[in-house]
């Protein structure tokens, strides 16, 4: 999954990079798009559980150009802990 931040209107916000990051893995393993949070926190996490459904015979590669591009604010995580510390072994 390649995102070059900044440059579509799903990828303007962390919000919207993240519900579009989910939207797309979600769509790979087989999860309902339904499911996807719209409140940033849980967001957060449902993205990092989907991070783990990626495996060997599945792997997950995400290039994410421009995270400096993201724009800052107060409802925002901007500060990148949003990212997985840890990335799953596939």
């Amino acid at each position: 999954i390649v995102r070059f931040l900044g440059r579509t209107v799903d990828s303007l916000t962390v919000c919207k990079t993240l519900t579009s990051l989910c939207q797309q893995i979600g769509q790979l393993y087989d999860q309902s798009p339904d499911d996807i949070p719209k409140h940033n926190a849980k967001l957060v996490i449902y993205f990092l559980r989907l991070l783990t459904f990626a495996n060997r015979r599945k792997p997950l590669i995400i290039l994410l150009d421009g995270l400096d591009e993201l724009p800052f604010n107060e409802t925002d995580d901007h500060h990148l802990s949003w990212l997985p510390k840890q990335l799953p072994p596939y």
